[in-house]
C-alpha cells in the first residue's frame, strides 16, 4: 500500500488507513507558470506544408505551394495522408503548430526514400528577404536525445548548395506541440514585386529516425529569438515544493545544491488492520551525479539515516523515465532517478501509527540545482493487514498454474493450444523471431513484461490467452496492465505502444497509452486499462486474449503485456494496492 508524500491533509484510503504529511505550511505548490513560454510570435510569412499541390494566397499578394521537384510526378507519387511507413512517400501529418502540417519521411531509418520536394514562394512586395527553414525534432530537445534520435533533413534555396541539417544546427522555437520546432537560416533572396523563388527539400537517407519538413519563415527581420522566461526563487525559500512529474507528485528541496533549509516533515500512517508490515522509503537521487541528492529520514524514534544512491539498502528502479530537476530560470536540468530502501519491519495493532521523519540535506553537492526528493512510503504486508479480494494475475506463470492465497489459479499460454512454450516466448532480444520477449523479472507490477514487436511490422507474435479460474464467484472488473516507454503522456504519438486485448479472440480491441491510467513506474511506465466487467460463478473460468498490434508509425513501437487485475465490484479495495 503506497502513501504519497504530497498528501498534506488527513486522508483515508480505501482500506481505512489514515495518512498525512505535515506541517503543511512547510510545503508550497509548484508554480503554475513554470516553464511557460510567452505567446509564440513568428514574424514574417509562414509557409505551411499542408498546401501541397495546392496554392495558398494572402491579402498581401504572397502565395506558395509545395510540389515534387520532379514536375512529372503526380501527387499520389509524392505524399499520402495515411499513417504508413516504407512506402517512399511523404506522410502529411498535423501537430507542428495549430492549423499547420508536417511532411515526414522515415528515410533516415534507411527504410524509404521519398521524392525531393520544392516549395515555390511568390512575394507580393519586392525586397530582400531572409529565408528560414522550419524542421522537426522528436522526443526531447536536448543533446542526449538528439544523438539517440537524429532527425536530419536536406534543404537549400534553389541555385545554392543543399545542406543536411541536424537538430544541433537549428534554434528551438517551441516544444509545446507534437514536434519540437527548429529553425535554421538558408540565406537570403532579393526579389522584385511578384517574383518567385524555390526551396528544395529532401529526406536524408540512412542516418537517424526521420526527416520532418515543417515549413518556411520568410522575413525581412533576423532569426527567431526565444522569449525571456520568468525566473523563480524556489531554491532559497526554505520550503519543500510539490513537483508534479512523470504522473506523480514529489516533495523537493534544493538543500543539497543551494543550501535551502526546508522544515523537517513527518508522514504519519495509522493502519486500519493489525499486521506485520515492511516499511519502504521512496526517494530520488541524481541520475547523472549519484550520491549528490541526499535526503535524511528515520522511522519512528530510530536513527536518522542519509539516503542516496550509495546507501547500502538503496535499490535503483530497473528502468523508466528519468525526470529532470526544475530550476529557477523556468527550465529543467540534468535528471534524477527512482530509488527505494527498506527502513525496517514493524508490527502494528489496528489503529496504531508509524511516523517517518524526512529532512533535506544542506550542501551535499556543488551543483546548485541538486535536490532532496521524497516520493512516499509503502507498507508491504508481511502478515495480517487488510483483507484482499482483488485477484492479481501474474505474468510469472506461463504454461503452469500459479495459485494465490484465495485459491484462485491462473496461467498464460498461446490461444492456439497446440503451441509449446518455446514456440511462444523467448528471452532473446530479437525483433523478428515472431515470439513474445520475456522482459526481465523487474519490468512490470508482477515482474515480467511480455513484449511483441508487431507494431514495427517486423514480426507477428502468437495470440496469448490468460486463463483465470476464480474460487469465489461474483462480478469483476477486469483490468489489463500495459507498458509504455519514454515519458508518460508526452511522447505517445512518437512512441506508440498499441496492444490488442479482449474476451473474444475474434473481436479484440486495440489499446494505446491514452486509453490507460498511469499507475506506476517499473522498467516500463505501467498503465491500467479496463477491458470490461464479467460475472463468474464459484470456480468459474475467465479467458482473456492478448495479441501484439499491427504495424504503426513511430519511434519505439511495441506491444507490452504486464498481466491482469480483477477487482470485485461490490468491494471497495484500491485497484492498485499492490504497486511499489
Amino acid at each position: 500500500m503506497f502513501f504519497s508524500s504530497s498528501v498534506l491533509e488527513e486522508t483515508t484510503d480505501d482500506y481505512g488507513n489514515v495518512y498525512v504529511t505535515s506541517p503543511s505550511d512547510g510545503v508550497i505548490p509548484f508554480p503554475e507558470n513554470f516553464g511557460g513560454d510567452a505567446d509564440l510570435v513568428l514574424e514574417g510569412l509562414i509557409v505551411d506544408p499542408t498546401y501541397i499541390y495546392e496554392t495558398y494566397s494572402d491579402d498581401d499578394g504572397n502565395s506558395y505551394t509545395t510540389t515534387a521537384a520532379d514536375d512529372a510526378l503526380a501527387p499520389e507519387a509524392v505524399f499520402t495522408t495515411d499513417n504508413l511507413v516504407d512506402d517512399n512517400l511523404w506522410v502529411l501529418r498535423g501537430g507542428a503548430m495549430p492549423d499547420m502540417g508536417v511532411l515526414a519521411s522515415r528515410a533516415p531509418a534507411g527504410t524509404e526514400d521519398a521524392p525531393m520536394l520544392q516549395t515555390t514562394v511568390t512575394m507580393g512586395a519586392g525586397g530582400t528577404y531572409n529565408v528560414y527553414f522550419l524542421y522537426g525534432d522528436i522526443g526531447e530537445a536536448n543533446e542526449s536525445d538528439d544523438q539517440a534520435n537524429p532527425t536530419p533533413i536536406d534543404a537549400g534555396i534553389e541555385g545554392q548548395e543543399m545542406k543536411t541539417y541536424f537538430q544541433a544546427d537549428g534554434q528551438l522555437i517551441t516544444d509545446e506541440y507534437g514536434w519540437n520546432i527548429l529553425e535554421v537560416s538558408l540565406g537570403s533572396v532579393t526579389l522584385a514585386a511578384g517574383e518567385s523563388f524555390k526551396v528544395l527539400i529532401d529526406d536524408h537517407v540512412g542516418e537517424g529516425a526521420r526527416s520532418a519538413y515543417l515549413g518556411l519563415r520568410i522575413s525581412e527581420g533576423g532569426p527567431f529569438t526565444p522569449p525571456e522566461r520568468e525566473t523563480f526563487d524556489f531554491n532559497l525559500d526554505n520550503k519543500w515544493m510539490i513537483y508534479p512529474v512523470a504522473g506523480r507528485e514529489l516533495l523537493l528541496s534544493h538543500g543539497p545544491g543551494s543550501g535551502e533549509d526546508a522544515p523537517q516533515l513527518t508522514t504519519e500512517i495509522t493502519v486500519a488492520h493489525a499486521g506485520t508490515y515492511e516499511v519502504i522509503f521512496h526517494f530520488m537521487d541524481s541520475n547523472d551525479n549519484p550520491d549528490q541528492g541526499w535526503i535524511l529520514a528515520s522511522l519512528n524514534d530510530g536513527e536518522v539515516q542519509e539516503y542516496g544512491a550509495g546507501h547500502p539498502d538503496a535499490v535503483r528502479a530497473t528502468g523508466g523515465t528519468s525526470p529532470a530537476y526544475p530550476w529557477i530560470d523556468g527550465t529543467t536540468i540534468s535528471s534524477m532517478f527512482w530509488y527505494t530502501a527498506v527502513m525496517g519491519e514493524i508490527e502494528l495493532a489496528a489503529g496504531e501509527s508509524i511516523q517517518i521523519a524526512i529532512d533535506d540535506y544542506q550542501f551535499s553537492s556543488g551543483l546548485e540545482y541538486m535536490a532532496s526528493v521524497f516520493e512516499g512510503v509503502t507498507l508491504h504486508v508481511i502478515e495480517g493487514g487488510p483483507p484482499i479480494t482483488d485477484i492479481m494475475v501474474s505474468t510469472e506463470f506461463r504454461y503452469e498454474w500459479g495459485v494465490d492465497g484465495q485459491g484462485n489459479q491462473y496461467m498464460t499460454i498461446a490461444a492456439d493450444e497446440s503451441l509449446t512454450e518455446d514456440q511462444v516466448f523467448t528471452s532473446t532480444d530479437s525483433n523478428s523471431d515472431g515470439l513474445w520477449r520475456l522482459r526481465s523479472p523487474n519490468m512490470g507490477p508482477y515482474g515480467y513484461i511480455y513484449s511483441g514487436m508487431g507494431p514495427t511490422g517486423e514480426e507477428d507474435c502468437p495470440m496469448l490467452k490468460t486463463i483465470v479460474e476464480i474460487a469465489q464467484g461474483g462480478m469483476y472488473e477486469v483490468y489489463m496492465y500495459m507498458g509504455d516507454v519514454g515519458q508518460v503522456g508526452t511522447d505517445d504519438e512518437d512512441n506508440p505502444q498499441p496492444i490488442k486485448a479482449g474476451f473474444d479472440p475474434d473481436n479484440l480491441t486495440t489499446y494505446l497509452q491514452a486509453d490507460g491510467e498511469f499507475i506506476g513506474l517499473y522498467g516500463f511506465n505501467v498503465l491500467q486499462v479496463s477491458l470490461g466487467t464479467v460475472e463468474v460463478e464459484d470456480g468459474g473460468r475467465l479467458e482473456v486474449y492478448i495479441d501484439d498490434a499491427e504495424e504503426v508509425e513511430g519511434g519505439d513501437r511495441r506491444s507490452n503485456y504486464g498481466g491482469l487485475l480483477l477487482v470485485k465490484k461490490e468491494d471497495t479495495s484500491l485497484d492498485n494496492w499492490h504497486l511499489y
